[in-house]
């Protein structure tokens, strides 16, 4: 911290957690509690451990679970931490998880069932084999409702994360951009476009054909340093189209309109 400017006296931090299966052969998964400081430069792309836990399956208990950390933070938050004799304030911006990981860490109900969206109060409706939320009139949530468990539909059990001071459980909880748009409403548009039956909105058999053969026959790597685009090769999407899986980082999705 001997680099941050002297007119940073907070640290800003962003936390996440998700299980990780280690063993195909045997149970075991890995529940890491990461952050990041999100408000120096230099220090934006670290991630360091918190906690890190291992168990044959996902703890049963997430009160349990979070413990450890929650303690921690309300100290740090209240007391603030000392380095390098400079004291610095904490505070946690938000806790960024996938949809199964928040439902879980924050007690709720799971995202596929009735009542369960963060963000609003609605029963929701099950179409086609999948939990839908059509309104977009519906009440919004609020912290407050997390403090008194005011839906117990929604809240299914106690989560210690509404003790962290200045925590916004609703706001400082974002959306999983990755699962939700990514893999979600882009994967969904990309088969619409150039799979299953014919549509108004299906791209030409050619059109198909020539972006495929595109993606896997051109350095795909140049082509997009070239045009200045970021790729995560760490992050794949599969995407089916008659029989073969072809990879594609999520990144190149958002620009595929772009390209084509």
């Amino acid at each position: 911290m001997s680099g941050v400017s002297h007119t940073i006296n907070t640290v800003i931090l962003h936390i996440s957690t998700d299980g990780l299966p280690l063993f195909k052969s045997m149970p075991g998964e890995l529940w890491p509690i990461l952050g990041s400081i999100k408000n120096v430069c230099s220090l934006s792309k670290i991630v360091f451990p918190i906690g890190i836990y291992f168990g044959k399956k996902k703890p049963i208990d997430c009160c349990l679970f979070l413990k450890e950390f929650v303690e921690e933070s309300i100290d740090v938050i209240n007391n603030g931490i000392t380095i390098e004799g400079r004291k610095f304030q904490v505070l946690i911006q938000g806790i960024i998880c996938d949809t199964p990981a928040r439902s879980y860490i924050l007690g709720t109900k799971s995202h596929t069932g009735y009542s369960s969206c963060i963000r609003c109060k609605q029963e929701g409706i099950y179409d086609k084999g999948r939990m839908t939320f059509p309104s977009v009139n519906a009440p919004p949530r609020c912290h407050e409702d997390f403090l008194i468990q005011r839906d117990l539909d929604f809240q299914v059990s106690e989560s210690l994360l509404v003790k962290i001071p200045g925590l916004d459980l609703v706001k400082n909880l974002p959306l999983d951009y990755m699962h939700a748009v990514c893999l979600g409403v882009v994967k969904k548009l990309l088969l619409t476009w150039t799979s299953g039956p014919v549509n108004k909105c299906k791209f030409p058999s050619r059109l198909v054909n020539q972006l495929y053969s595109f993606v896997l026959c051109h350095n795909l790597s140049a082509h997009c340093i070239e045009k200045g685009w970021i790729i995560d090769y760490n992050v794949y999407i599969h995407l089916m189209i008659d029989s073969n899986v072809y990879r594609f980082t999520i990144r190149f999705y958002i620009h595929l309109m772009n390209f084509t």
